[in-house]
């Protein structure tokens, strides 16, 4: 009887031994822990260059408005200011800077339906979704900022007794002024002299020709977190308007309101945590960022301006000792602001 079976020789081969196996699986753990970072800081790059193009997009959008309208947009109607009769008239309307831009946003529908011109902010009662419609424009994707802002919220009756209305919320505020010199619990108001030395103003429309320091060196608009670097909740701001409360037939300002829409270069620099800055934090600049924040300036321009940029810690910015970062949150102040 034949053997069919084949005698298999050594081939001389033979499998990992256990020290191999451990050896090849830690390098393979080391090259993924050198690669994870890498990963991760190019996923911020691309987030940090998008923040930067959103930014790009609103300054080109704040130069539309101007060409269209001679100026550049209000910040907001001051509350505070209007006549009690007139509080509810809808031209008021407490609409912020960002709606007044959607029509140079590509958001010409939901400026339509929003209708600020004709419609009270508070009407939006109503019909909430519209002002708690988030848009990519207005967000930085590094924040992780909650869609709609609960903490940037007006009420319908005094004391809390209505309806409270989020809004959806924004990264970026407009410049109001160079120092919260005169600003208190109602918000910023204007100072003895009835300076607003930013670009995005109560009740005004500054134009370029206002902005004697020079568009290149003013900031327009600046990013504000939804939190501080040391975990301290900020609440960022909001895009369509200010939060407000109706006591009886009136509209009052409350505290925030204003600082829902705008940015103050105060005391406090940029990136603070709460233990430096206080109160303050939810009137200045910050940034989920490492080391500095964004600012679209006057002139269109993109600038990431470091953390540790000069700062005047006095609550008087209009001064010739005020900071690097006050002059330039200040259009009109006379001082020359070199390299930054």
């Amino acid at each position: 009887m034949v053997n069919n079976r084949r005698t298999i020789k050594d081939s001389g081969r033979r499998g990992f031994t256990l020290i191999e196996l451990l050896v090849v699986i830690a390098i393979i753990a080391i090259l993924i822990a050198l690669l994870l970072p890498a990963v991760q800081q190019a996923r911020e790059a691309a987030r940090r260059s998008q923040c930067k193009n959103n930014l790009k997009q609103l300054g080109i959008a704040l130069h539309n408005y101007h060409d269209a309208n001679g100026m550049f947009p209000i910040g907001m109607v001051n509350p505070t200011s209007v006549p009690a009769n007139h509080r509810n008239d809808p031209d008021v309307g407490f609409w912020s800077w960002g709606a007044r831009l959607l029509p140079f946003l590509e958001q010409q529908a939901l400026y339509e339906r929003l209708n600020i011109n004709n419609v009270h902010f508070l009407s939006r009662v109503a019909d909430r979704d519209d002002i708690e419609r988030g848009l990519d424009v207005f967000r930085c994707p590094s924040d992780e900022a909650p869609e709609v802002n609960s903490g940037r919220t007006f009420n319908t009756a005094s004391g809390g007794g209505g309806t409270t209305i989020s809004v959806a919320t924004s990264n970026y505020v407009g410049n109001f002024d160079d120092t919260r010199q005169y600003a208190n619990a109602e918000g910023a108001k204007l100072d003895t002299n009835g300076n607003q030395d930013g670009v995005l103003v109560y009740s005004v429309g500054i134009k370029v020709t206002d902005i004697s320091d020079g568009s290149s060196n003013t900031i327009a608009i600046g990013e504000r977190a939804w939190a501080l670097k040391d975990g301290t909740i900020a609440e960022a701001g909001t895009i369509y308007g200010a939060r407000s409360v109706l006591e009886g037939n009136n509209i009052i300002q409350t505290d925030s309101a204003g600082s829902s829409v705008f940015g103050l270069a105060s005391r406090c620099g940029l990136n603070p945590t709460a233990a430096t800055c206080s109160q303050d934090y939810d009137w200045t600049y910050h940034s989920a960022h490492a080391g500095g924040v964004h600012f679209a300036m006057a002139d269109g321009s993109v600038q990431f301006i470091g953390e540790n940029i000069d700062f005047s810690t006095s609550l008087d910015g209009r001064n010739a000792n005020s900071g690097v970062f006050q002059r330039l949150a200040n259009r009109r102040d006379g001082n020359t602001v070199g390299a930054f």
